[in-house]
């Protein structure tokens, strides 16, 4: 009789279909982590590139630390000089002329000469300029003298060439 059985490897390790079992699972596993791996750079880049633009708009509405922003100022100014639909000239609640304008994708804020950037992606900006009639409903302005509530559309574009929408307005708190 002999002492190894044929299904027994004589140097106590394994044959060849065990081997390439193990080969082919342990190829699997690493596929699926490869694969995991890539799906979180891929999730990693994707939410870098959104907080991109929101950070941009955000800066963009109120501001970036000392520096306020269009709808900040907006709620703390006591008029609008005009109603341009390029650029929101405010007169700020001490008197002093204040205004937004783009150029070349960057929201500028110019006051007393002293330009500061809020934003560099920034493709379009418009305002509309609204007050509220005798009557209480909320009109489209005709003067600036009037005016007391700003919306803005601004559009921003991503590190990949995609164009966010952004939507919001102010009230002046100081108007008279």
């Amino acid at each position: 009789m002999p002492k190894y059985s044929p299904h027994q490897s004589l140097s106590g390790g394994f044959f060849l279909a065990e081997a390439a079992v193990a080969l082919i699972t342990l190829g699997i596993i690493l596929a699926v982590i490869v694969a995991l791996f890539a799906a979180g750079v891929k999730t990693f880049v994707y939410t870098l590139r959104q907080t991109s633009v929101l950070t941009n708009a955000r800066e963009m509405y109120e501001g970036n630390g000392p520096v306020h922003g269009l709808l900040w100022s907006s709620r703390n100014a006591a008029s609008f000089q005009d109603l341009s639909t390029s650029s929101v000239d405010l007169n700020s609640a001490g008197g002093t002329p204040l205004q937004f304008t783009l150029s070349n994708n960057t929201l500028f804020r110019t006051q007393q000469s002293v330009s500061a950037s809020l934003g560099n992606t920034i493709t379009t900006l418009q305002p509309a300029y609204y007050n509220m009639n005798s009557s209480g409903l909320i009109v489209v302005s005709t003067s600036a003298s009037s005016a007391d509530f700003v919306t803005v559309f601004v559009q921003t574009v991503s590190p990949d060439k995609k164009t966010f929408s952004f939507y919001s307005g102010a009230r002046l708190r100081n108007h008279s």
